[in-house]
């Protein structure tokens, strides 16, 4: 009995060896040797076999994941195969009988490593496991940072495509991307990279305005498994001049005039004065002008143009911003000095003052050449007394009846 029992080991040990050696030659499996995955989230490793007689028995094909010199299971048809550490984190999800075994591990942990291979099974035909073909996974703490297209020339008023791309190990769960933009149309894309690596793009559509420049566009991409990461760029936005509502012209005591043109724009400006309708030119005019940029917050975007010197009352001043994209003129008002306006004011007020005087002059002289020519009437009182009266202006003025033509009459009237 005892030698019975011998050779059946010895020909269970050479049914081993036998399947190795008649099946290696044509059974095969595409496994990648290494692939990445993230802390947290799931990894998916292709996978594809053969075996001589796939044909007959793919209808009646197991598959199961080993690991640790396998012989441990970390997938298998019946769970309770399954080691405890792996119970319910992973998924056979490649269809066996088109070849296909990949296998999902999902909630990845830092020692989810391997190597890991794949067995087959054909229950009382054919087994074998592909132990030449095992893969082995690179745990990583953090995700990779997407990445942006880089954005050459960018216009206001011009639609702009903007595409943030994040590679990935999970494209059953792929990260969902998220802009920091809203006033948008979004556009999300998926492709295999290989080596069990993956891609998500999603394409941020809209159309700048000036008031975009400098600002921060972000991108976030959020992880299957709660890890996300980010990337943001500055938005260099080109737009043409605009001429602030600062722009303003000031004139000191002695007259002389300082205008300032202020300009919005991207790139700079090129800034002209016209005076009078004439381009400036300083040797002629005596008038000189310059630029000095300012920046505004992050925005280095405003010049302004300075315009100095004597400047006639009568003339008109224009400044114009002019750059790639556009232009911009405004025509300024020549303001008064201090000086002019307290000239001009003590001016009126003497004017008005002398000819109150000489209207006044001109009032008592008339009112003497009526008193001159004003007739003279007299009357006997009740008391016997003669009254004499002056008609000036419409009033009887009294007047002294001893003098003049009343004393003849007074004298005639008593003889």
């Amino acid at each position: 009995m005892l030698w019975f029992q011998k050779l059946l080991l010895q020909c269970a040990f050479l049914e081993v060896i036998c399947f190795s050696f008649v099946y290696n030659t044509r059974n095969w499996a595409k496994i990648p040797t290494r692939v990445s995955a993230l802390k947290g989230s799931c990894v998916v490793i292709p996978c594809l076999f053969n075996f001589s007689r796939f044909d007959e028995y793919a209808k009646d094909v197991l598959g199961m994941w080993q690991y640790e010199n396998f012989g441990k299971y970390i997938n298998h048809p019946n769970p309770l195969e399954v080691v405890s550490n792996f119970k319910r984190r992973t998924d056979l999800i490649g269809d066996l009988q088109k070849h296909n075994c990949t296998l999902k591990i999902d909630a990845v942990k830092v020692d989810d490593t391997g190597p890991f291979c794949f067995r087959f099974e054909v229950p009382g035909i054919d087994r074998a496991s592909y132990i030449n073909h095992t893969v082995l996974i690179h745990v990583k703490d953090s995700p990779d940072v997407p990445s942006i297209n880089r954005l050459s020339d960018v216009k206001a008023g011009v639609d702009l495509a903007v595409t943030c791309s994040v590679p990935h190990t999970c494209p059953s769960n792929p990260p969902a991307i998220t802009w920091s933009r809203t006033n948008a149309t979004l556009t999300v894309h998926h492709k295999a990279t290989g080596n069990a690596m993956w891609e998500v793009s999603s394409v941020l559509k809209f159309i700048p305005l000036a008031s975009d420049h400098m600002n921060r566009l972000t991108c976030t991409a959020q992880y299957w498994g709660g890890q996300q990461a980010n990337i943001s760029v500055l938005l260099n936005v080109k737009y043409k001049p605009a001429i602030l509502s600062e722009s303003a012209c000031t004139v000191d005591i002695t007259g002389q005039v300082t205008c300032q043109c202020i300009v919005d724009s991207n790139p700079p400006p090129l800034i002209e004065w016209r005076v009078s309708d004439s381009i400036l030119n300083e040797s002629n005019t005596g008038l000189k002008s310059f630029s000095v940029n300012n920046s505004r917050g992050e925005q280095n975007t405003v010049t302004i143009g300075v315009l100095q010197g004597g400047v006639a009352f009568t003339a008109n001043i224009f400044c114009s911003a002019t750059n790639t994209l556009g232009k911009a003129s405004l025509s300024f008002t020549r303001p008064m000095s201090d000086l002019f306006i307290y000239i001009t004011i003590s001016v009126v007020a003497a004017v008005l003052i002398i000819a109150i005087v000489a209207a006044v002059r001109r009032l008592r002289i008339k009112r003497s050449e009526r008193k001159q020519q004003a007739p003279e009437i007299a009357f006997r009182n009740n008391y016997g007394n003669t009254q004499a009266f002056k008609v000036v202006e419409d009033i009887y003025e009294n007047v002294d009846a001893n003098i003049g033509p009343y004393k003849d009459y007074r004298t005639n009237r008593h003889k």
